[in-house]
């Protein structure tokens, strides 16, 4: 849910193989950006272990809404060839040189977990985009 306690976020990989390591973040796509930069802080992420082709959930701290605030997400994972990527919350892919743990100067424990599978009604299917 939206700004409530937490939001459920799904994540498409329109891939045949699986990615891995993969962060969900919860970041400003219009408005001031929220404290979940590169130095740790990881209130408004979920961390997902591996993502199969097809959609998964994650659920994230919801809270993020603020005056001004228009929520995207950002997804940072590595590939079958360990390469790292981010689709970034305007929707382009970027190679990065380092893991997405790295990348973001996170520490471990991050809380990994298993996705959560849905079914999503046909009704709702349309318009979705990579």
């Amino acid at each position: 849910m939206e700004g409530g306690r937490y939001a459920l976020i799904v994540i498409l990989n329109r891939s045949n193989e699986p990615v891995y390591q993969v962060i969900v973040s919860i970041v400003a796509f219009q408005g001031p950006p929220l404290n979940n930069s590169p130095n740790g802080n990881s209130y408004f992420r979920g961390f997902v272990s591996v993502v199969p082709p097809g959609r998964a959930c994650v659920k994230v701290n919801g809270g993020y809404r603020g005056m001004g605030f228009h929520p995207g997400v950002e997804v940072a994972f590595v590939d079958k060839a360990n390469r790292s990527w981010v689709r970034s919350g305007q929707g382009t892919l970027i190679p990065i040189s380092e893991k997405p743990q790295d990348y973001y100067g996170l520490y471990a424990p991050l809380g990994w977990q298993l996705p959560q599978t849905l079914e999503i009604p046909e009704s709702l299917h349309s318009g979705a985009s990579d």
